[in-house]
């Protein structure tokens, strides 16, 4: 009985700690609820450079392949970290996480809530393969963590 409730408790510890790990933004999934369009987070490689924060690649609805993106911490006097998505023009990436706007600065950070890619909608909007497959979608800028796979 000692050894099954033992058992038990090393079970039910596990389970709360897998629980309570974090997803970590190189891991995370998430998705533009307007459009459809998803962002999945994937490793740097050792390749990229140091400013380089994120890697990622954005598919949209009813196109074909996917769009590399990056997010990378500009050297300039007011550094922020820029998007940069193949074919769309963004311009500034920030987290929001419970209520608070914040900078993306790691790979292995949390996963906040929701990325805003500033300029993300509009540019989506101008996007001839996007126009084409989805004439009657919009888009927005704001990216919904739907988790890690």
């Amino acid at each position: 009985m000692i050894f099954r409730s033992a058992c038990i408790l090393a079970f039910a510890s596990v389970a709360i700690a897998a629980n309570g790990a974090e997803c970590r933004l190189d891991q995370a999934h998430y998705v533009e609820p307007v459009s459809g369009a998803t962002m999945q987070f994937h490793a740097r490689s050792p390749d990229d450079s140091p400013l380089n924060v994120a890697m990622f690649d954005i598919t949209l609805p009813n196109v074909a392949g996917s769009y590399p993106g990056d997010i990378t911490w500009n050297a300039g006097n007011n550094a922020r970290p820029d998007p940069s998505i193949e074919g769309l023009p963004v311009s500034t990436a920030y987290a929001i996480d419970k209520g608070k706007v914040g900078l993306v600065d790691d790979s292995e950070m949390a996963a906040p809530e929701s990325i805003l890619l500033v300029d993300f909608g509009r540019a989506l909007h101008d996007h001839v393969p996007f126009i084409e497959a989805n004439p009657d979608k919009w888009s927005f800028d704001v990216f919904t963590l739907t988790g890690c796979p």
